[in-house]
């Protein structure tokens, strides 16, 4: 039996693998299986199987398989990814004067898969795919997050998931494709609160909030597409919700 299954197929249709479970029976086939809330995944030989059995990944749920098609092949390809220093996931400008004008948000579209693409992560057609839909976005960050995570299998012997286990070991060069991911989009929006000095109010991840002036726009605006990024502006008075 094979360990390491190399053809990925997904069926957003099928959410119940009983069938096939049935049919391995039938033929005493080995193999592994695993079930969660969400998805059940059957692996024979070199086949790899995941049946959507949950409604959180019913939308473009193959975009998983795409992007784990697509990362290994960046590993493959030998590519070195640049460093960037660590920062927090937000930050806040505790000497913020909000008594001076409002607020603008500059929110970046899509950041993660967006900069999975500028980096080559990902390819274009996984990318464009996964914009096909706003209710891809839950489908997109799971993709991307779950690169290289430990995972463990019940066998199936004879045809009969048994109570043996099987452990896929964390893939750290995968894994690290994700860490990669997220210190770029805060290294990002750290860059950027240095560029608005005192203007600078906070950021979260990838939205960053500051003075709404002529001359701060355009300096997050000529940063953000000097990056590729893609991003909206988000404006409202001081005192509103949801800020």
């Amino acid at each position: 039996m094979k360990t390491k299954p190399n053809e990925t197929k997904f069926y957003n249709k099928i959410n119940n693998p009983t069938k096939r479970l049935k049919i391995i029976k039938a033929i005493k086939g080995n193999g592994l299986f695993r079930a969660t809330n969400d998805v059940t995944e059957i692996i024979i030989g070199d086949r790899y199987e995941c049946y959507i059995t949950g409604s959180n990944f019913s939308n473009g749920s193959y975009l998983m398989g795409a992007v784990k098609k697509d990362a290994q092949k960046f590993i493959d390809s030998g590519q070195i990814l640049p460093e960037f220093p660590k920062f927090p996931v937000r930050k806040t400008n505790d000497k913020y004067d909000f008594s001076k004008g409002i607020l603008v948000g500059t929110d970046v579209d899509h950041a993660y898969w967006r900069i999975a693409y500028n980096f080559g992560i990902i390819s274009e057609s996984t990318y464009l795919n996964g914009l096909k839909k706003s209710d891809y976005k839950v489908t997109r960050l799971t993709a991307l997050s779950i690169l290289g995570r430990r995972k463990i299998y019940q066998k199936i012997e004879n045809g009969e998931v048994t109570n043996e286990y099987v452990e896929y070991p964390e893939n750290e060069k995968l894994k690290a494709l994700f860490t990669f991911i997220r210190t770029y989009a805060y290294f990002v929006m750290h860059e950027l609160s240095n560029l608005l000095g005192e203007e600078f109010e906070s950021y979260n991840t990838d939205c960053v909030y500051y003075r709404d002036t002529t001359e701060n726009r355009k300096g997050v605006s000529d940063y953000l597409n000097d990056k590729s990024l893609l991003y909206k502006w988000l404006t409202y008075s001081v005192g509103e919700e949801n800020m």
